[in-house]
């Protein structure tokens, strides 16, 4: 089984969260638990964003309560992380033309900051591993400026959710 350790431990299926209507991925833990690292695809179909949309995520948790050396590895619900996120596709734009630099953000890459909730249940009487389900609240860098620029925006107006689910590998 060692030969395999670069297969990726971690897989997950997630909805909205500035990832797309529909994001699946997989990844890796390290440090018994407490760090999770994911690459993300995300979708949005036409019919929900007017465009299609395609992205491609960078996500970073970690779950700072499994860092203590007593606390049991899959106890831990609340954790923090964020995203770097690529959009995919002509319409994006990483580096803006000097027109555009007074008005415009680039669009291309985007980084959220958010904190979440997640439930763990065993699956030993079906696969090695188990499985968890997830709720995330977030926010984007412009939305995140934009609040601190706007007397008139509130939390509600630039914070996101997110729910998900993973499957985590015992090896």
């Amino acid at each position: 089984m060692e030969k395999l350790r670069w297969l990726p431990n971690t897989f997950a299926a997630q909805t909205a969260g500035n990832i797309g209507f529909v994001a699946l991925g997989a990844g890796y833990t390290y440090y018994k638990g407490s760090v999770v690292t994911q690459l993300l695809y995300g979708y949005v179909p036409e019919s929900v964003g007017g465009i299609s949309i395609h992205t491609l995520a960078f996500k970073q948790q970690l779950y700072p309560l499994r860092l203590q050396k007593d606390f049991p590895s899959l106890s831990s619900p609340i954790y923090l992380g964020f995203t770097a996120n690529i959009g995919l596709g002509d319409q994006y734009m990483l580096f803006l033309k000097d027109r555009f630099r007074d008005y415009y953000w680039p669009s291309a890459l985007r980084f959220s900051l958010f904190t979440g909730i997640e439930g763990r249940l065993p699956l030993k009487a079906v696969l090695p591993g188990s499985t968890g389900f997830y709720a995330e609240i977030g926010v984007l860098d412009p939305y995140l400026t934009a609040y601190f620029r706007e007397d008139r925006l509130r939390a509600r107006d630039v914070l996101g959710l997110a729910f998900g689910m993973t499957f985590l590998t015992s090896r």
